[in-house]
This record gives C-alpha cells, sequence and structure tokens, in this order.
C-alpha cells in the first residue's frame, strides 16, 4: 500500500514527488496526490498532481538533478 510521505512516480508521464494526500472513491479508483520538489535555489512551488493508484509506483532512494 502507498503511505502518506513516500516518494513516488506515476508510471506514464514520469511525474514524481512526495505523496501528500490520498482520496478514496466509492465509485472509481483510488488517487494520490504528488508533491514535486522545489528546485535548488528557486522559490518557485510546482503544483502537485493527482494520479489514480495503478499509475503511481513508489520510488526507493532516487534523485534527480
Amino acid at each position: 500500500m502507498i503511505e502518506l510521505g513516500q516518494k513516488a512516480e506515476d508510471k506514464v508521464t514520469a511525474f514524481y514527488g512526495v505523496v501528500v494526500a490520498r482520496a478514496e472513491h466509492l465509485h472509481g479508483p483510488d488517487k494520490y496526490l504528488l508533491q514535486p520538489p522545489c528546485s535548488p535555489g528557486s522559490n518557485v512551488i510546482i503544483n502537485p498532481e493527482w494520479f489514480e493508484a495503478d499509475r503511481v509506483r513508489i520510488l526507493k532512494d532516487r534523485t534527480r538533478g
């Protein structure tokens, strides 16, 4: 199960970030909100995005430059 606070990635778009919210739906798939990191030295916050559970995979120790 995907836990809040884990680093994750969308399998389709490679969008990645920390799982900050989970939405459970009566009809339809559960969804997770991924908050991407800010660029070093930047004060710009990138908007988080929602993804269906089957598109999200947990990342091990991953860094991007």
